[in-house]
């Protein structure tokens, strides 16, 4: 049966230090991660993405930035029913009302698909920009999978993917960037693809690509045997090609943007220090050359690990150290907004996570903070320009009028389930046994804001069962125990 989530009002509690939030978007019970966590900023909107374990669901919810209010409660985009592995990347916009991301799914049988999706939170649309096949656990030649995937706008519309191909060849995995251009209605224009090479580490990698112009892509990746990260230019009209190392002591790329001062600009991991950031700038000049116009570092107060960028500020990017989350912001012009320091959001540990820019010159960060009894995803939003300057950690608070409990339990007859509602709404109280085959509906009905109980007396054989309550967007489940 897959992991129940439970979804929870936005509650949050300000302190002194000028990030805001926390806002609880969801729970986890039982102590699960989450699969994967991504957000990404739409005009005055925050969209946020995520999937859990064993679940083949992509959920949605979006943040009004300018009300600091959830407008719309985690829902349900869509299910792959044969996933076993489905992730969320890179969501962008592509007007005012639509969003697109890339969704990475792989099921038991080996199969895996890179879909665009195209959403406004009524209805989407999903293009398959590639597939492969990967035989587990004894992959043969020619079984091929993606890692390390990245969506950006293109200029004039449409959208940019990129992810890195693995395929197994003579019993080796060996690795290619690839990149997909796609119209602003999920139309394929082209896939780009390189020669595979076995010194492409996917570890450590990650294929950016970038439009400069509608027609012209800059890709950014590393190769690991000449530990060098790579920059590639492609017209279609076949101008301007180009390969070029930008530097020996780089572990990774992050990401890249352009200005109209500087073609390029990146955020590098570094080889020499794991907590060290590196930023440079690069000019394109009349032959179609990059040359290297500033390069420093910056010391982070963990692992750098996730990179934003935005036209108008820059870039935003976080460092992760078990518990805590840092924070660096570097402008267009290449200089450090505030000192890095760190977000103050100490909990047991954080894992995944992952951060935006708006354009009102916000810094979102949606992270999953890991308890001992459960696994929250929250959001926090600073300013572009406000520094990092207090000591207090971010707290807030857990709604307690959505609620479900069970008594006697164990039982040997008739068990009572009590549940409360803050407010009123469609609700469904349904049982279900260990394999997650529902075998009983105790209410399936429109109800009023309150507290009520109801009696469920089994015609099943005894053993362990769920019950698990739906209403207003949120879950619960309590484990009930029936002995004959």
């Amino acid at each position: 049966m897959r992991y129940l989530l439970c979804l929870l009002f936005v509650m949050s509690s300000v302190y002194a230090q000028p990030v805001e939030g926390p806002y609880h978007i969801a729970m986890l019970d039982f102590d699960i991660l989450f699969k994967s966590v991504a957000v990404g900023t739409r005009c005055d909107y925050v969209d946020l993405f995520f999937t859990i374990p064993f679940d083949p669901t992509i959920y949605a919810a979006e943040f009004c930035a300018e009300t600091r209010t959830v407008t719309r409660y985690p829902y349900n985009v869509l299910s792959l029913t044969a996933a076993t592995r489905l992730e969320v990347h890179d969501p962008i916009a592509l007007d005012a009302d639509h969003w697109a991301l890339l969704v990475y799914e792989g099921n038991e049988t080996g199969e895996n698909t890179t879909y665009f999706i195209i959403g406004d939170h009524e209805s989407y649309s999903m293009t398959t920009i590639d597939s492969g096949y990967v035989d587990t656990p004894t992959p043969a030649d020619g079984d091929n999978w993606n890692v390390t995937f990245s969506l950006t706008p293109r200029i004039g519309g449409g959208a940019v993917a990129g992810w890195i191909e693995g395929v197994y060849r003579g019993g080796t995995a060996e690795f290619v960037p690839r990149a997909c251009v796609l119209s602003g209605t999920g139309e394929i224009d082209g896939v780009i693809g390189f020669d595979y090479h076995s010194s492409l580490s996917p570890e450590t990698n990650r294929a950016v690509f970038r439009s400069i112009s509608h027609n012209v892509l800059v890709g950014s990746w590393r190769m690991a045997e000449m530990t060098e990260a790579v920059l590639w230019g492609n017209n279609p009209d076949g101008i301007n090609n180009y390969y070029i190392t930008i530097d020996n002591d780089f572990e990774s790329v992050m990401n890249f943007g352009r200005t109209s001062s500087h073609d390029l600009l990146g955020t590098f991991r570094t080889s020499t220090t794991p907590t060290e950031l590196a930023a440079a700038s690069y000019v394109i000049d009349e032959f179609g050359f990059l040359h290297c116009d500033i390069q420093y570092e910056i010391t982070m107060p963990g692992n750098p690990t996730v990179s934003c960028w935005h036209p108008e500020y820059g870039f935003a990017v976080l460092s992760k150290s078990d518990g805590e989350l840092g924070l660096a912001r570097i402008d267009t012009a290449l200089n450090e907004v505030q000192p890095p320091g760190e977000l103050n959001m100490y909990h047991d540990y954080i894992s995944n996570h992952d951060a935006a820019i708006s354009d009102g010159g916000k810094v979102f960060i949606l992270w999953e903070d890991v308890g001992s009894n459960s696994t929250d995803l929250k959001l926090v939003s600073i300013g572009w320009h406000v520094p990092l300057d207090s000591k207090e950690p971010l707290q807030a608070e857990f709604p307690e009028s959505f609620t479900l409990s069970a008594y006697p339990n164990p039982f040997n007859s008739t068990v009572k389930l009590s549940y409360e509602l803050p407010v009123s709404g469609d609700v469904s109280l349904s049982i279900y046994n260990l394999t997650g085959q529902k075998v009983a509906t105790i209410v399936d009905d429109r109800v009023a804001a309150g507290t009520y109980e109801v009696s469920w007396t089994p015609e099943v054989a005894s053993g362990v069962y769920f019950a698990q309550l739906n209403a207003l967007a949120l879950t619960k489940t309590a484990k009930l125990l029936y002995l004959k």
